[in-house]
């Protein structure tokens, strides 16, 4: 065997071992495409998670705020007057074994403003807020916050 004989047996040998230029180009871009992908996937599943925990804690604060509202509520000594379309009432509580003290709970009709308890932020960013005497005894509140649609919250709370 000459020597270009073995030069050109052991270069067939190693063509057959190497990867062309296209297949690298090619490889790369099907790798690019699909670290797009999962980047985009991962991006949307982050604003996912980010948007459902903000709902969450909203929801959370309203409940805490109905639960305020309706401990408010329970000891009032007189049906509330209301005033502002139903968006404040003033009352007056009498806790047990505490002297009675007025009070008002108060929302200035302006979607994303704070609903007030005397001069004290109950929840922020509120979509609506009513108080309506619906009853001798009862009264109805009902508060919508700013989550994907709205959620609201409503409750009848009966008095003494």
């Amino acid at each position: 065997m000459t020597t270009t004989q073995s030069q050109r047996n052991s270069s067939e040998r190693n063509r057959c071992h190497l990867f062309s230029l296209v297949e690298l180009v090619s490889v790369l871009a099907v790798v690019g495409i699909l670290a797009a992908i999962a980047g985009t996937s991962f991006a949307i599943m982050a604003q996912g998670f980010s948007t459902a925990r903000d709902n969450s804690d909203t929801a959370q604060k309203a409940q805490l705020a109905m639960t305020r509202l309706e401990k408010e509520f329970t000891f009032v000594t007189a049906q509330p007057a209301l005033a502002g379309g139903g968006t404040s009432a003033t009352y007056t509580t009498e806790y047990p074994g505490e002297t009675s003290a007025a009070r008002t709970v108060s929302w200035n009709g302006t979607v994303g403003a704070p609903l007030l308890l005397d001069a004290d932020i109950l929840i922020d960013s509120i979509q609506s807020f009513t108080v309506t005497n619906t009853g001798p005894n009862v009264i109805e509140v009902s508060l919508t916050v700013d989550v994907a649609g709205g959620l609201t919250f409503t409750t009848a709370i009966y008095h003494e």
